[in-house]
């Protein structure tokens, strides 16, 4: 007994410290680093921050286009226990919004969320209905989309990027849990046969008559440090020259173009 005491003891004390370690890592602006030229060589790089399935390389990538893009908002679906919010409140001063279906996990992010105050928004609602709603109320500049409400036996993805091309003007849109077709390595999410993949997206993007170009991870899997999580960044063909100046080619491969025509021309080996 008294073995199982300590035992349980030092598990508690390493939690604690865990979650300590994380939540001074997430505040300090110290942590991720602003000239992305260094991120691959970056020795203080960590899994042990708040937010975006503690992925590293992904994370420092937003935030520096957070930072270089002229965002004006953080649109997240899906905000579980709120730790992506936590990690852009505390890395930005943006104003954040954030939808969630479950009641119990809305709770949580709360009270998490607390010393944020009005800065943070969270609405407990169906995603596609909160972008609808947020949308057609409020006019952005340039808005930031995460979409991870993945959770559910109904997948909102293809409702979420069709209610964005219609109402938002200029956009970037971040898709978590998704396939990265050149590392297979990088987790991504399945619903039954249903892959969260470009051919899930594609005609959503074609039908919408609007320009953009995507782009996937042109790292390794194996250099991230995290839960190595698969992503997309889809945007407006507006913030094409921003993103080029903000994030080398060796971090960000172009995937496909689209035009208001709805051709799409495939660009995985090229670099905008």
């Amino acid at each position: 007994m008294a073995h199982d005491f300590e035992v349980e003891k030092v598990t508690i004390m390493n939690t604690v410290v865990r979650r300590f370690t994380r939540l001074i890592n997430t505040l300090s602006h110290k942590t991720f680093p602003r000239n992305l030229h260094l991120l691959t060589h970056w020795s203080g790089a960590t899994n042990n921050f708040f937010g975006m399935n503690h992925d590293f390389m992904r994370a420092s990538i937003i935030l520096k286009l957070l930072e270089t893009l002229g965002v004006d908002v953080f649109i997240e679906t899906g905000t579980h226990l709120g730790r992506t919010c936590f990690l852009i409140g505390a890395q930005t001063d943006l104003p954040v919004f954030s939808c969630e279906a479950n009641q119990k996990y809305l709770r949580t992010a709360r009270w998490l969320l607390k010393p944020f105050g009005s800065r943070i928004k969270l609405s407990n609602s169906d995603s596609v209905m909160f972008l609808s709603k947020l949308l057609a109320q409020q006019r952005f500049k340039r808005p930031l989309f995460y979409l991870d409400a993945h959770w559910y036996s109904k997948l909102p993805l293809v409702d979420e990027l069709r209610t964005i091309m219609k109402l938002a003007g200029s956009f970037i849109v971040v898709i978590d849990d998704f396939r990265v077709e050149d590392d297979l390595n990088f987790g991504f999410d399945c619903y039954g046969s249903t892959v969260l993949e470009w051919g899930l997206i594609e005609q959503v993007m074609v039908g919408s008559g609007r320009r953009m170009v995507a782009y996937s991870p042109a790292y390794r899997s194996s250099i991230e440090v995290g839960d190595r999580r698969g992503w997309i960044l889809i945007a407006s063909m507006d913030n094409q020259a921003a993103i080029r100046d903000a994030v080398p080619t060796n971090l960000l491969d172009v995937h496909a173009f689209v035009d208001e025509s709805g051709s799409v021309t495939s660009s995985q080996m090229q670099h905008i």
